[in-house]
């Protein structure tokens, strides 16, 4: 009786540890592993998956002053709205983007609780000719938080995920062009300075 006492504190302490605690995530030791290629059909049910939670969230919190009309506004007043207009960018980039040489990646990396969620969505083509995999959009989870896991990680996925494709090299160019925030992030806050 006294040993399942002590098991059921011992869950019970082990229970509160957990709450609130922010979900970490760990990227595989091969990086191009925690990128799983998907449909144009998946990633677009993904997308209005956040979107409906992102449309639900406001709803809850604004249950007393909501109006559906005041719905599309109040989606672009979110500090989210970026995410908001990457989906609707990325269903666009679907309905007119269906070659063999368009790839839909989900990154996926395995978190502290064992479990495996989607925080981005990556659309890229690969141009054969130049042998080039070139990264047109990536699209943010709203439930992706850079505490948990850096975004520089799903960079090193896709810079080694490059390195499985017949491609030679990856391009970010057209990403950096359309989403200044990648850019700062990934080109101009990690530039490496020569010791000269």
């Amino acid at each position: 009786m006294l040993k399942l006492i002590f098991f059921l504190f011992l869950s019970l302490v082990d229970s509160f540890s957990n709450y609130n605690i922010p979900n970490k995530y760990f990227s595989n030791k091969i990086p191009s592993k925690d990128l799983i290629r998907i449909t144009p059909s998946q990633a677009s049910s993904y997308s209005k998956k956040w979107l409906e939670e992102m449309i639900f969230d406001i709803t809850k919190n604004n249950k007393y002053d909501f109006k559906l009309e005041k719905l599309p506004q109040k989606l672009f007043e979110l500090n989210n709205a970026h995410i908001v207009m990457n989906i609707n960018q990325l269903e666009d980039y679907i309905n007119n983007h269906r070659s063999i040489n368009d790839i839909y990646l989900a990154w996926m990396p395995l978190s502290r609780k064992k479990t495996k969620s989607v925080l981005f969505i990556v659309v890229g083509e690969i141009d054969t000719l130049n042998k080039i995999f070139l990264v047109k959009q990536l699209v943010q989870s709203p439930n992706w938080d850079p505490l948990e896991i850096c975004s520089n990680e799903l960079r090193n996925a896709l810079v080694n995920y490059t390195g499985n494709l017949d491609s030679c090299h990856i391009d970010l160019s057209y990403l950096y062009e359309h989403d200044l925030r990648y850019k700062l992030s990934w080109a101009t806050w990690n530039l490496e300075l020569d010791d000269d």
